[in-house]
């Protein structure tokens, strides 16, 4: 049996994150009408688009079909935070972006 390498992962520091070249999202759901929305924003702040829907995978591949994300930590990061406001949309529970979630 090989042995198999165990990393114990520090919390990142936020001089760590790498800013993604093409732009940013603002994430919420609504709970009026039952649906995540994210716009994209480019790195001026302009917003550009606005994507919708039920599911957290479909905005997601959405997203990276259209060409949005740059690197891999954005990409991971829209994933679980899209994951996370779906969880408190079910749930009934607040969701801001970048806190954890109260449960």
């Amino acid at each position: 049996m090989s042995d198999i390498e165990e990393v114990n992962v520090k919390p990142r520091k936020m001089s760590e994150w790498e800013q993604d070249l093409h732009g940013y999202f603002l994430i919420r759901y609504n709970s009026e009408k039952s649906r995540l929305e994210v716009q994209f924003r480019t790195n001026d702040k302009e917003p550009i688009v606005n994507f919708y829907g039920e599911n957290p995978e479909d905005l997601y591949y959405r997203i990276v079909k259209d060409g949005l994300i740059t690197n891999l930590q954005h990409a991971a990061y829209l994933g679980s935070e899209l994951r996370k406001a779906y969880i408190a949309m079910k749930l009934g529970k607040k969701y801001v972006q970048d806190d954890e979630l109260e449960l």
